[in-house]
This record gives C-alpha cells, structure tokens and sequence, in this order.
C-alpha cells in the first residue's frame, strides 16, 4: 500500500461544448455529469442537471471530493467524468 496524504480536489465546471448525442434519434435537452475517482471506494459526484440548447450548455459548478493523495505520483489515482442525457439516462 503506497503512502497517502488526505487531500482534496476541486474543479471547477463552467459549461460542455459541442454534446452530442450517441443515438442520433433525440436531442438532448438536459445534460448532468459524473466524477468517478479510481481506487476509491466512495460514490461518484453527480452534477445537477442543465439544459442544453444548440449543443452547448452554460453553468458554473464547484465539484469537491476528499481523498487520499498517494506520495508516489505513479500510484496516483484517476478521474473519469461521464456525461448523460437526464431524459435518455445511459444512453444519451
């Protein structure tokens, strides 16, 4: 087990560019995003919900999550942000 410091991360979220949708059927009308951090055993940070108009969508939002900092950058963990459809769940 590597050697930890705790720590936090912030981001700051000031909007999505460009969405796209995977089906083509729909568009999207409300996008919220994930933040799934590896090697944690906490929940993912879920965004609220924002409207998307012209394949963009504005909004200012400060993600904070607790964790530990491996000393060793080689052990660092990784972060995974995922985008939705709020209408097409998992498939938008």
């Amino acid at each position: 087990m590597p050697e930890v410091n705790p720590g936090t991360i912030s981001i700051a979220m000031i909007g999505i560019r460009e969405v796209l949708s995977s089906l083509d059927l729909f568009p999207i009308k409300k996008i919220f995003c994930k933040f799934d951090i590896s090697g944690d055993s906490k929940e993912p940070v879920v965004t609220g919900k924002h409207p998307v108009m012209s394949g963009s969508t504005n909004f200012f939002e400060i993600i904070s999550v607790d964790l530990d900092v491996p000393t060793n950058l080689e052990y660092s963990p990784v972060l995974t942000i995922y985008a939705y459809d709020n209408l097409m769940g998992f498939l938008g």
